[in-house]
Parts: structure tokens; sequence; C-alpha cells
């Protein structure tokens, strides 16, 4: 998480009319990134999870659903049993979380924190209990043309938010897009980031890696580039539509021989399939530009997020979803907060809240978020508020500063859901002392300056008096510390 200097601290916005904003220090900034809350933790897991059902198995490990003991949120467990991990196998893992850790869309499983012990690594994530796209896809049998368009708008702007980041999935297929539950409007996960890789425009990847049916067909002469999760999306989409691949075979030789010569048809010999009657021409015409043989004619991603049936379709069937006043009203009331408590809010928001407590604001940020880059524009935001109401586009500055709380210029999802949340009813007593054991690492019952910092994790060089000044805010008693009832205090401070 880094930091930098500029002319005064910037407050933030209270989640609640009635927090008194805290003073903050000045001469100084201090930048929240998501990615430095995850941390490898050397601690034994089962102090801090209860680990209940498998919920798979792998080559590697095993996949255990797990509670958080000290909130009672449910998660996922992976864990890998290192013995069974050569050397670069491990740094392999380790970089998918890097990976991971960077990544803040609503469409992608977010790693929340990692365990390592003598034998084992355990790779806590959120949990989806809707099961795999490609169960959904079997027990539906069919799929509308806007139910395809709504799957697939949340996979592509994943990948494209993936793609403009410089990361390449690389084995995008639907048992790797999991269903965060059992609704219909179930929003999808991004998963299994273990073959991901970094982009080099001067450097093509070579590895053959990734799944027959979904492969492209560049990925197998050894030479290919971040168009390959297109042409994997495409494939995806031609399922959506048809129920069957467009390339099947009897073996993995027959499917890669299939999409080495990248012939696929809507029609048989004499007629069109009866699967692709009632699809529309745009949605066979966006397969064709997905599933275009050479990559440097093939579309973009982000030309796929554009796409006319795409934006239509999706837009059809969210049609019915309005913006919620109270959400953005919270929005608005976000004011005014240090950055102590900045930082603990978006902790507990990334960290300990339950993906059924945030749907409601993953799919507002997703409408406001018009052009499905998985960040909030000032734009975007002006737009969202103009359809409640036209005069909070008057503190609009205000709420991009207040709000893009790692001075990126834009509101990230995390930083969304951070200011967005009714604090009132989410900051408990569990989740407080759970924010607290995450500063207090040498478990003293006590925070210190440095252990700020620790957490923090700036990158850039900040001077050693802005974190004493960070922390004097809640030291209430003056000893250089801050204890748990002085932490609560300053969480929960109410305007006099």
């Amino acid at each position: 998480m880094g930091c930098c200097k500029s002319s005064q601290l910037e407050r933030l916005p209270s989640q609640q009319q009635d927090v008194d904003p805290p003073s903050v220090p000045s001469n100084t900034q201090v930048k929240i990134r998501v990615a430095s809350f995850v941390r490898v933790n050397r601690s034994r897991i089962t102090t801090v999870y209860e680990l209940t059902q498998k919920l798979g198995d792998g080559a590697y490990g095993v996949v255990h659903k797990a509670a958080h003991l000290a909130t009672g949120e449910q998660r996922a467990v992976k864990t890998i049993r290192k013995r069974k991990l050569q050397k670069q196998q491990a740094l392999k893992m380790l970089d998918e979380v890097e990976i991971l850790k960077q990544l803040d869309h609503p469409n992608i499983i977010k790693v929340l924190e990692v365990f390592e012990s003598n034998k084992s690594y355990h790779i806590v994530t959120e949990l989806c209990t809707g099961g795999e796209l490609f169960d959904r896809i079997i027990a539906s049998k069919h799929f509308t043309e806007n139910l395809a368009a709504y799957y697939m708008h949340q996979i592509i702007s994943a990948v494209a938010y993936c793609h403009e980041r410089g990361i390449v999935h690389r084995d995008l297929k639907p048992e790797n897009l999991l269903l965060e539950n059992d609704s219909p409007e179930a929003m999808l996960k991004v998963i299994d980031f273990g073959t991901s890789c970094r982009m080099n425009p001067a450097l093509p990847f070579s590895s053959i890696t990734g799944t027959p049916y979904y492969i492209a067909p560049e990925v197998l002469l050894g030479k290919y580039n971040e168009k390959c999760d297109v042409w994997s999306c495409g494939v995806i989409l031609f399922i959506l539509l048809c129920g069957s691949p467009p390339f099947p075979g009897r073996s993995d030789r027959e499917i890669l021989d299939k999409v080495s010569a990248g012939l696929f048809s809507f029609e048989s010999k004499y007629h069109v399939e009866p699967e692709w009657r009632q699809v529309s021409e745009g949605g066979k015409q966006l397969v064709r530009k997905m599933l275009t043989m050479n990559p440097a004619q093939r579309v973009s991603i982000r030309e796929v997020l554009n796409d006319l049936w795409l934006t239509s379709r999706a837009n059809s069937h969210l049609q019915d979803k309005t913006l919620g006043g109270r959400v953005l009203d919270n929005m608005q009331n976000f004011r005014g907060q240090c950055k102590l408590r900045q930082a603990t809010f978006q902790f507990i928001a990334c960290q300990l809240l339950s993906l059924q407590e945030t749907r409601e604001l993953r799919q507002i940020f997703m409408q406001l978020d018009e052009n499905h880059d998985g960040k909030l524009s000032r734009e975007e935001l002006e737009h969202g508020y103009h359809l409640l109401d036209a005069t909070a586009v008057k503190n609009m500055e205000k709420i991009m500063l207040d709000c893009d709380s790692d001075g990126s210029g834009f509101i990230d999802y995390s930083e969304f859901l951070t200011a967005c949340i009714d604090w009132n009813s989410s900051l408990n007593e569990h989740r407080l002392q759970a924010a607290f054991r995450a500063y207090d690492t040498d478990n003293s019952g006590t925070i210190s300056a440095k252990e700020i910092k620790a957490l923090l994790q700036c990158e850039d060089k900040v001077d050693d008096e802005v974190w004493e000044e960070v922390l004097r805010d809640a030291d209430t008693d003056g000893d250089g510390l801050i204890d748990l009832k002085e932490f609560k205090d300053m969480m929960t401070r109410k305007r006099q």
C-alpha cells in the first residue's frame, strides 16, 4: 500500500451522518490499497478458522468450507501440501496469490488471506455456493439470449479488467466460473488463476496451457498473446447459446485437431442446427468475431465488451434494476474520516463481510460502471447521481476525493463498498475485535505506530512522525499506543 506526501492528508467521508470526523495529520497522504490486507500468516489456521465441509479434491490438495471464528463468516480454504509441490510449483502458487491480491473486481474471486505452516499452504477466499457455470448449463438445458448476455457480460468485464492490468488468465472455461449462490440472478466469479501470467508485449507467451475445448489455436502453436482469452470466452458464449461446444470430439486429440483447424458452423450440411434457429444474427456475429482464427484479426476483449449485441442484451436483462437512493446517500455522507479509520473500514469491507451482505452493492457498482472497466470515473459517478438527485453533482469533486482512498483518480470496487455500506448495522463487536487483532500483530493488546505502518505497508518513503500522527487521533490517553477500548471508541465515535 503506497503512500506519498502532499500538502495535507485528505479527510475521507464518514459512513454515517452521526459520526464525527476525527482530526487527521497534515503534510502527508496515506494511500490505501486492499492488496496489503492479504498477508502470509504464520499462525495455525485452526486458531482463526474452523474447517468444516469438504468441497473438493485436487492434485495438490483439498478445498474446505470454513467458518471465521471471530465473525462466523463462511469462507473457502484451499489447502496445498508442500510435499506435493516442486519448488517451481510452489513459486507459481504464490504468484497466483500475488496476482489475485492485485485484482479488485466484483466478478473475480477475492483472496482474503494466506496461512503457511511447515507442511501446508492455506489460501482463504470468498465462498461461492452456487456451483460451476458448467453445471448450471446442464441443469438449465438452454439459455435465453438475454441470460447468455447477462453471464457473458460479467465474464468479459472481469477479463477486460485483468487485461488492462496486464494479466492473462489462460484457462477460462465454465468450470472456472463459479456462481455466488443458487438464485437465478446469481453473479459469477472468475476463479483459478493458477495458469495466469503477466503480459510482456515484447515477448509472446509460448507455454502450451489450457483445456482442450477452450484452448485457442495459436496456443497450440506456442506463440500467442492475451487474445487467447477472447477465444476461450467465445467458446463459452457458443456453449451458452446452444449448449454444446464448437469443437466437439471423442478424445482430446480429436478436439485439438478441430481447434487447430478452427472450423465451426451454426449449420449442418443441409440446414441451420435447431439450437441456433432462435439465436439472433447479432449473437452469431459476436461468436464469429471471437472465434476468428487469426489473433491479429480477432476482436479485443474491450471490443467484445462494447459489442452492441452484448450490451443491449445484458441491459435488457437488467433494465428493471434501479439504483438505491439510500446507497448513494451513504456515499455522499461518507465524510471526514481519518486514515486509520478508513483503512479499518476498508479492511472490514474486504475481509469480514459476506457475499450476501454486499450483493446489492455489487449490482449497483456494475450499473454505475458504464464502460465496465471495474472502476468508477467521475463521469460515471456523476451520471449515477443524476439519476437520483442533480444537486448531488455539486459535491462530485469532494466525493471523488473522499472515496478514492488510493489516489488512483477512480473509485475501485472495494472503495465503493466501503463508502456505501451501512456501517450502523455492519460494525459489530466481533468485526471490531477481528480488525483490532489484524493490527495487533504482536498480540500485546495494543497497537503501535509501527504496527499501523506494517499493516498499511506503504511502498513510498513516509516519515515516522506521519504514523505517530495517524495513531495520535485515537490515542486518547496519550501513552503512544491504542488499546481495544480506544480503537472501538475511534471506530464508533458519535457527533456531540
